[in-house]
């Protein structure tokens, strides 16, 4: 799978450096050709399924909940069950001022092995902007599914973004194995809730129950 815009391609860029391997997580990063902001990747195996992961990905009101510096995911438009725009609000610490995004997420799932993907795609224009709020005018991240044996997934985020605004990239920096750490761990907890763990999805298919 391969994501066009600011999210690197693994043949052209530099390779990842283990940042972090904590608790079974595991943060990656890596600098990006042209860009002063690193990019991440953070990986955890969780023994659910791949329906309870989607269901908790779209789940906008408990996004805040568990997914570090996110203060406020709102369903913008439903395109279809698999495509959707979402705005995501992320509050700064003094004097540094709010961001927001306008984010288009598109669900899809390769048959043959089980693995879904969830694409996140910055549309900065999608939503007039806010006043006192800077919007993120470029991001890209990348969520993987993989099935893994024993009813386990392989858990993969991914990001590169640009928050716009006059923040030096050593602050931006020092934050890019905290959050997807933080967020990660946090998604161990919350995916153990009873409507995660029960949930079914028509458009995914469990890969553990056709054997």
């Amino acid at each position: 799978m391969s994501c066009s815009g600011l999210l690197a391609s693994d043949a052209n860029e530099a390779p990842w450096t283990l940042a972090k391997d904590k608790q079974g997580i595991k943060v990656y990063t890596r600098k990006v050709e042209d860009i002063d902001f690193k990019e991440f990747k953070g990986v955890v195996t969780v023994k659910t399924s791949l329906a309870s992961l989607v269901t908790l990905l779209c789940d906008t009101e408990t996004l805040p909940d568990w997914m570090a510096n996110c203060t406020r995911v709102d369903l913008l438009e439903q395109i279809s069950e698999c495509e959707t725009y979402t705005y995501t609000l992320s509050k700064a610490p003094w004097p540094v001022s709010n961001r927001d995004s306008i984010l288009h997420n598109v669900i899809s799932q390769d048959r043959d092995t089980g693995l879904v993907t969830i694409t996140q795609t910055g549309k900065p224009d999608h939503l007039e902007p806010k006043k006192n709020i800077i919007r993120v005018k470029q991001i890209e991240s990348v969520w993987q599914f993989t099935p893994q044996p024993d009813g386990h997934v392989e858990v993969l985020y991914q990001a590169l973004s640009d928050p716009s605004g006059a923040l030096p990239a050593w602050l931006v920096n020092s934050a890019v194995v905290s959050q997807p750490y933080d967020t990660l761990l946090k998604l161990q907890k919350v995916i153990k809730q009873e409507k995660y763990q029960k949930a079914t999805l028509v458009f995914i298919t469990e890969p553990a129950a056709d054997r």
